[in-house]
């Protein structure tokens, strides 16, 4: 029963909308901490990872009966800038990375899924990149807190966010070495 509850949870959190109110992580966490690794592991990975799959499969299937009526509202052609930015990011990291990041995002996770979902990208490509990224990140969060307990799984959101700044970073230099080289090309 309670891997069928854990299922629900985290199919829902990888729904948009859902998936801002609803984190499986710190469940997640918290259920294996609270059954002091009583759990059978490689069922908590296969519900993990199953649970995700399905959620990613949702989104994409909401995305895809749903997002081009979305696309015409008002709301969101005030926000067209968003929407033409994330699509960008998309084209630019392939569908592959916009899933492996979507999958550690956790208030955005349903919304790369449904935007897939919504240009019509390959169904059967797409499965197979949420069974990769929900794989990775059921093998960290479960095996994580199974071996390493709640330190290594804090350690989780500090990595993040210094990838996350250094990329940040990253770019900042880039764009201040490009406004630079077109004030020079403007002098010459």
């Amino acid at each position: 029963m309670l891997l069928v509850v854990l299922a629900v949870i985290v199919i829902g959190s990888s729904v948009p909308l859902l998936g801002i109110v609803i984190a499986a992580e710190p469940i997640m966490v918290g259920v294996i901490l609270a059954t002091n690794h009583q759990l059978f592991v490689p069922g908590l990975l296969a519900v993990a990872v199953g649970a995700a799959v399905i959620g990613d499969i949702v989104s994409y299937w909401l995305g895809r009966a749903l997002g081009p009526r979305l696309l015409k509202t008002k709301l969101v052609r005030r926000s067209r800038k968003h929407i033409d930015g994330a699509h960008r990011r998309v084209q630019r990291r392939g569908a592959l990375g916009a899933m492996l990041i979507q999958r550690w995002v956790p208030p955005a996770r349903g919304f790369v899924p449904s935007f897939l979902g919504t240009v019509r990208h390959p169904f059967g490509r797409f499965v197979g990149y949420s069974v990769l990224a929900s794989s990775l990140w059921a093998f960290v969060f479960v095996l994580g807190t199974h071996f390493g307990g709640p330190t290594l799984i804090l350690a989780i959101p500090t990595v993040a966010t210094l990838v996350i700044a250094t990329q940040l970073l990253r770019r900042g230099f880039i764009a201040l070495r490009g406004r630079r080289d077109r004030r020079l090309a403007a002098t010459t």
